[in-house]
C-alpha cells in the first residue's frame, strides 16, 4: 500500500544517512503508478504518495506503464 511503501522508503533513507552514502545503499530509483485524473470532471491530477516522498529527497521517479498486455516482468526501465 502507499503508506507502507512511503514508510519503507523513509526508513531506508534514514539508515542511509546514518551510515553514510554508499555504505548501505548506493542508488535508489522509484517506479510509481502513473498519475491519474480525479475529482469532478477529472480536472485534478493525483500522484502516488511515495512520489512526493521520493521527490522531496531528490530521488528519480519513473512511471510504470498504465496499461499493458505483457506481464510487468517484461517492462524495461527507461534509461536516462
Amino acid at each position: 500500500s502507499d503508506s507502507i511503501s512511503s514508510t519503507c522508503l523513509k526508513t531506508i533513507l534514514e539508515a542511509k544517512n546514518k551510515l553514510g552514502n554508499g555504505k548501505l545503499v548506493q542508488n535508489i530509483d522509484i517506479v510509481c503508478p502513473p498519475a491519474r485524473k480525479t475529482g469532478r470532471g477529472l480536472k485534478k491530477t493525483a500522484y502516488s504518495p511515495i512520489r512526493a516522498v521520493a521527490e522531496h529527497h531528490g530521488i528519480t521517479c519513473y512511471d510504470a506503464p498504465a496499461k499493458q498486455k505483457e506481464p510487468f516482468s517484461k517492462w524495461i526501465l527507461p534509461k536516462d
